[in-house]
């Protein structure tokens, strides 16, 4: 994790440096589907996209890579 510092050298506050975008999978909790969900979150103010129905943790890779890509 990278830091950075801000305020004087007595006060200084470590503020961890967050790399966008962000990429969060879970699996659904509806028992019928029982799908993977991710959500993407592309700064820090904005709202996250949320991609339903991944069916296997390989989806979910290859669709963050494509997404990565500008292939999505």
């Amino acid at each position: 994790m990278n830091l950075e510092r801000q305020g004087d050298s007595e006060n200084s506050i470590g503020m961890a440096k967050i790399n966008y975008p962000l990429f969060e999978a879970w699996r659904s909790d509806n028992l019928i589907d029982n799908c993977l969900c991710l959500n993407i979150r592309l700064g820090v103010d904005q709202e996250p996209i949320l991609v339903q129905g991944l069916q296997s943790q390989k989806d979910v890779e290859e669709f963050v890579k494509g997404f990565e890509k500008g292939q999505v």
